[in-house]
């Protein structure tokens, strides 16, 4: 596979993404990057991101270094929303022991 060409490879594999593809060699715009990707709100949201930025990379659409930094990002993001999520769990679970000390026992 070489550049993007009208018609080859590459193009119709980024349109099988949702990509525009940049004919012209250009990157893609930060419009497009957003779009595609969507918001990074949820643990599915970033499994989302990791596909299309892997899928991008393998289209040659990324350099593989640059996939590897969205990579570890996006590691990293999951990382602090699973810890976001366990201390939320913890003081719900604190909150309900709080309340079952201050009933009445009977």
């Amino acid at each position: 596979m070489g550049r993007f060409e009208p018609g080859g490879d590459h193009t119709r594999l980024a349109s099988a993404l949702g990509v525009t593809a940049r004919l012209n060699g250009k990157p893609l715009r930060l419009a497009d990057v957003a779009q595609t990707l969507g918001p990074l709100t949820t643990a599915e949201d970033a499994q989302r991101w990791l596909r299309t930025v892997v899928q991008w990379a393998a289209a040659g659409m990324v350099p593989g270094t640059v996939a590897v930094g969205c990579a570890s990002l996006l590691r990293e993001w999951v990382k602090l929303y699973d810890i976001e999520r366990v201390q939320r769990r913890l003081r719900e679970l604190e909150l309900e022991v709080a309340t079952l000390r201050e009933a009445p026992h009977g």
